[in-house]
């Protein structure tokens, strides 16, 4: 089983992957599968996370600096293109401007070695939009890195990034459609029914490791959450904001 997951930041992707990675393990212990992560987003911010192929038969994770996108891009595809194709992979795949240029290349590679893809998506948009709010104020990304939020309360002051992914979720669905992709839609909030339906394995969250970082309504976290509201209102009525 081969994955690909596309979505946008703050999707629940990584929620979603670990749930496909910990259930195929489950089921399948001596084949495990390997999470390669976000293999086509490149920024400083992410090296960490930037831990490309090594062309040794299987794909695993190594630590590597790329001189620019399409470095990175042919260098990733063409362990991909060369490893063993029933190695069972899953990765998440993000729209950028950087990495537009190469999408069309990055899914027919993706396509000829057997990947299965799968689209991310969240019921609500301001849960949606309030989880990047919050992301980003606090920089902590995830419970493996930082712990869940509990008491604290974060100022919302950069509401450029909350318009910049309200255009990307209005754009998403067409960008989709562009790539000529037959795809199975998984829902955050149901991605146990969802993941079941498009992978036919039974899923389960016993075995997660990662934490759901905003329990309960996320404008408790705000501290001006009222112009964070009014703020997300006019985004989604198309209202003038500046």
């Amino acid at each position: 089983m081969r994955i690909c997951l596309i979505g946008l930041p703050r999707s629940g992707s990584q929620y979603i992957v670990e749930l496909i990675t910990t259930s195929f393990n489950a089921l399948n212990p001596s084949s495990e599968m390997q999470d390669c992560k976000e293999p086509f987003s490149f920024a400083h911010d992410f090296k960490p996370w930037l831990r490309p192929f090594n062309n040794n038969g299987v794909i695993d994770m190594s630590e590597r600096n790329f001189l620019d996108i399409k470095d990175q891009v042919f260098h990733i595809l063409g362990a991909i293109d060369s490893a063993n194709k029933t190695q069972p992979l899953t990765m998440r795949l993000f729209f950028y401007n950087y990495n537009n240029p190469y999408m069309s290349y990055i899914i027919s590679v993706l396509k000829k070695n057997n990947f299965k893809f799968l689209v991310a998506k969240r019921k609500s948009i301001d849960n949606h939009l309030l989880s990047y709010a919050i992301a980003n104020t606090s920089d902590k990304w995830n419970s493996h890195e930082h712990k869940p939020y509990t008491n604290e309360k974060f100022k919302v002051t950069n509401f450029g990034n909350i318009e910049w992914l309200y255009q990307q979720i209005t754009q998403f669905d067409n960008k989709i459609n562009q790539l000529n992709i037959d795809y199975d839609t998984i829902i955050y909030e149901n991605a146990i029914s969802d993941l079941e339906k498009a992978l036919n394995i039974p899923i389960t969250n016993s075995n997660l490791t990662l934490k759901k970082q905003v329990v309960g309504n996320p404008y408790n976290l705000i501290e001006n959450s009222h112009e964070v509201k009014i703020f997300i209102s006019k985004l989604k009525n198309g209202t003038q904001i500046y």
